[in-house]
């Protein structure tokens, strides 16, 4: 993942998810903070992207106890099907009930090894690792070497693999 260019997060909240018609999940396709959407200059202000989703296609926050919910349960996710406004309450209750509540889940400390570090930085899925259990951080970790520092970086296993064809 990278960071989006100057205008680029919005262009892609303006352009992308306006054309999404699917029920599928469209993932955040720039950096994630702490596993949800970067931020965006929206209508003068530096919003998360997923908030301005909600606001673009679903409309005004209904109040200040109101914070955006995801009904798939992937907070990375964009689509403007997925994004409605909950009381923080209602929220965790989905979180809860999607199976995606950190509560009592040791989420930091997923257990990488080293067969599966190198998958993620050939695969760059972060989705299948959060899949897993694994918390947007630990995954960040892995990927960009800030752990598993022994292991070969994603432009050494690039490099690597064009090698070997």
């Amino acid at each position: 993942m990278r960071r989006a260019a100057k205008g680029e997060g919005l262009a892609f909240v303006k352009n992308v998810v306006s054309k999404h018609e699917s029920d599928e999940c469209l993932i955040w396709p720039f950096t994630l903070r702490e596993g949800y959407p970067g931020f965006v200059i929206y209508e003068g202000r530096q919003i998360l992207a997923h908030v301005a989703v909600c606001l673009e296609y679903v409309g005004s926050k209904p109040s200040p106890d109101h914070e955006v919910a995801h009904s798939c349960g992937q907070s990375a996710c964009v689509n403007k099907r997925h994004v409605s406004w909950k009381t923080h309450k209602e929220n965790m209750q989905d979180k809860q009930a999607h199976g995606t509540s950190l509560a009592g889940k040791p989420h930091y400390k997923y257990e990488f090894t080293r067969e599966t570090v190198i998958e993620l930085r050939r695969t760059g899925d972060f989705k299948k690792f959060l899949g897993l259990g694994a918390s947007i951080r630990a995954i960040r970790n892995a990927y960009y070497g800030k752990t598993w520092k022994a292991l070969p970086s994603v432009q050494e296993l690039s490099k690597m693999d064009q090698g070997s064809k």
